[in-house]
């Protein structure tokens, strides 16, 4: 999984199998790896072989699987999402969640996440649009037979960009983490507004350019963001954690 660095390409799930998504020719495919990532099998194409498909993101909660990415729609994208019940072995159709969405190269990079399987099932959807950020938010499994709750996502603007999601188990809640510029940002989805803004970054004086943060959380629900910064000419790694 080579094409650029928005948030998760595996999932791991409970039993320690590995799921990955990647694009090659413009598609996007499932693997699955039973034995961390030593052998794969179970190659799957998600997208239609036809449109152009990039950046794509997967999550999963029990043995269902989500998968959402960006489609080419002339100069405008659409953001899709795919959904598996059985571990990847069969997909649905891809479902359009916003159409023809306004957001310069290399795009919306949409991330997608699922609440634990010890809380109620949640999937969030968060993407760049020319002004902001959006999220997608549904309480529905499979999510396309529900309702979703769109919104912008507060304090984001032009200039934010590449999204990171985790989730919560302790609190319920979403994670959000961008770049606006030389700063990382984090923010709490709290059904349903936006609230809490962090400036993560703030200590990280000696770097410039420090973007595409990642965002996870630990089975002791430490909050971890690692994002890239330049210092004196070279990529450097900068990581914080027990976020509060």
């Amino acid at each position: 999984a080579t094409k650029g660095n928005n948030q998760r390409k595996i999932y791991r799930d409970q039993s320690g199998g590995n799921h990955e998504v990647f694009e090659s020719g413009n598609q996007i495919l499932f693997r699955y790896s039973s034995d961390g990532g030593q052998s794969w099998q179970l190659t799957k194409r998600i997208t239609d072989g036809v449109t152009i498909n990039s950046y794509a993101c997967i999550s999963g909660r029990n043995s269902s699987l989500y998968v959402a990415w960006q489609r080419a729609n002339g100069s405008n994208w659409d953001i899709a999402y795919s959904t598996s019940s059985n571990g990847g072995q069969s997909w649905s159709q891809a479902y359009v969640k916003a159409s023809n969405v306004a957001c310069p190269s290399p795009g919306p990079l949409p991330v997608i996440m699922t609440s634990t399987p010890a809380s109620s099932f949640q999937l969030l959807v968060v993407y760049k649009q020319s002004g902001n950020l959006v999220s997608e938010h549904s309480t529905f499994d499979p999510p396309n037979t529900g309702y979703w709750t769109t919104m912008s996502v507060g304090s984001t603007n032009s200039q934010s960009r590449n999204p990171s999601l985790a989730f919560d188990n302790s609190t319920g809640r979403f994670g959000l983490a961008w770049n606006d510029d030389n700063k990382i940002y984090h923010q709490i989805y709290y059904t349903y507004y936006w609230a809490n803004l962090t400036w993560v970054s703030s200590g990280s004086y000696m770097l410039s350019d420090q973007s595409y943060p990642s965002y996870a959380l630990t089975s002791y629900q430490d909050k971890h963001i690692s994002w890239e910064g330049n210092y004196n000419g070279y990529r450097s790694i900068v990581e914080n954690k027990n976020l509060s």
